[in-house]
């Protein structure tokens, strides 16, 4: 959960990670595994049906959440989370509201 940090840049220390937003995405997809073998691990049927249930809505907002990376990307043409930032600072209602609107 620490690792998210070092995604966000920093201006005193200017590090920054070449493809952040897709390790980001990366990172959130790691949660499904321990869900699963919790699920898997606990030796009950019902269990085991949860957790699948769990990962399917896990999986379908990862969907929803990967959509609007790539939109993202598409407007800044950057895989950082600078380009990002950048753009925010010039266009902020543009950038919350427009991936909304395929939702």
């Amino acid at each position: 959960m620490l690792t998210r940090y070092i995604l966000y840049p920093l201006i005193e220390i200017n590090i920054s990670v070449g493809l952040s937003i897709l390790f980001f995405y990366i990172l959130i997809r790691i949660n499904i595994y321990p869900l699963f073998i919790s699920g898997w691990a606990s030796n009950n049927k019902y269990a085991l049906i949860g957790a699948i249930r769990g990962i399917a809505q896990t999986v379908s907002y990862e969907v929803r959440l990967a959509t609007i990376l790539i939109f993202y990307v598409i407007i800044t043409l950057n895989t950082n989370m600078t380009g990002l930032i950048a753009i925010n600072r010039y266009y902020p209602k543009l950038i919350i509201i427009l991936p909304l609107v395929g939702i």
